[in-house]
């Protein structure tokens, strides 16, 4: 699918799936309905930027499996991304500013075609923005090694494989208890909360093209 980046520019602009998309991989305790103009007030502002690129003539995105440390998000699988700093001009800002530094890749702001939807983390008081990006090409990705573990490179088809969705207990690892939660389950590696519920938003809009 050559003009991917176009379709799903094409798709955002229709409006986003946002909470119908987020409830699929929600755990069963995540309070959806948010005030976003409220939280932005005092949460940590952060943001993300979720890519898809192709390599071997398959489309893929990059996750990266988090450090251990003692800290709300440590060992989780996200994608690349982190806190905004002073120095951002804003959220887009941060998110090519964090990919660069966990990834090793620079881009630049035009390469983003578009937002996905908002989310709000409780445990660490985090509001993060994802940022979507789609480019035809294959890249080399050099992971930081204080806070990346690993780099998790993931087909798009695998993501919508029913086949690779499940219900697990996972790790609340602030708070050392589990959960019940719906996951993406692939190659051995968990992924669910704030992660999942993107990528499953991510999926409704490539649904929408027939992908």
């Amino acid at each position: 699918m050559e003009n991917l980046p176009n379709l799903l520019k094409r798709e955002i602009s229709k409006g986003l799936p946002a909470i119908e998309a987020h409830r699929v991989m929600a755990p069963t305790e995540r309070v959806l309905d948010q005030n976003y103009d409220e939280i932005v007030k005092t949460a940590k502002l952060s943001a993300v930027l979720v890519l898809l690129f192709r390599s071997d003539d398959q489309w893929h995105t990059i996750l990266m499996e988090r450090n251990t440390y003692n800290g709300h998000h440590s060992g989780q699988i996200s994608f690349p991304g982190g806190r905004k700093e002073v120095y951002d001009l804003d959220l887009k800002a941060t998110a090519l500013r964090e990919f660069e530094e966990e990834m090793g890749v620079k881009f630049k702001s035009e390469e983003i075609i578009g937002e996905l939807s908002e989310l709000y983390i409780p445990p660490s008081n985090f509001y993060v923005k994802p940022y979507l990006a789609c480019i035809d090409a294959d890249f080399k990705f050099i992971p930081e090694e204080k806070e990346v573990s690993a780099i998790l490179p993931v087909l798009i088809r695998e993501l919508l494989d029913t086949a690779n969705k499940t219900i697990e207990k996972v790790l609340v690892s602030k708070h050392n208890f589990s959960i019940d939660a719906p996951v993406y389950k692939i190659n051995g590696k968990v992924i669910w909360g704030a992660t999942a519920m993107m990528i499953s938003e991510l999926e409704f809009l490539l649904k929408r093209i027939d992908f």
